[in-house]
C-alpha cells in the first residue's frame, strides 16, 4: 500500500514510511556496514530480522565515537547519516 492509497490514514502513511525508512537503512548498511562486517565480525551483520538489536550500538558508533565506517573505503555521506539517524528515530531504542 503506498501513502496515496491509505485515503488520509496518517498512522499507515507514517507505518509506511517506517518501513521504508528501515528499509533504507538497511540497503545502506548491507552496502556499506555489511563488506566489513561479514568479513570481520559475522556475528553482527546486519539484517532486516535483527537491525533493532544493534541499533543503539550502531548509534553510539556512527553518530557519537565516529569510529564506523572504519577505514578510507568506505564513507558514510551526509544523506547515508541522514536516513541512517531518520531511521533510528523510528525505532523504540533509547540512544542515550
Amino acid at each position: 500500500m503506498t501513502p496515496h492509497e491509505c485515503n488520509g490514514d496518517f498512522a499507515v502513511v507514517n507505518r509506511i514510511q517506517d518501513s521504508t525508512l528501515k528499509q533504507q537503512a538497511f540497503q545502506l548498511m548491507e552496502i556499506k556496514c555489511n563488506v566489513c562486517h561479514l568479513e570481520k565480525s559475522a556475528s553482527n551483520v546486519y539484517m532486516l530480522e535483527n537491525m533493532e538489536l544493534f541499533a543503539k550500538d550502531t548509534f553510539k558508533q556512527v553518530s557519537v565515537n565516529k569510529r564506523m565506517p572504519k577505514g578510507k573505503e568506505v564513507v558514510f555521506l551526509d544523506l547515508d547519516k541522514k536516513i541512517l539517524m531518520d531511521w533510528l528515530k523510528t525505532t523504540d531504542v533509547k540512544m542515550d
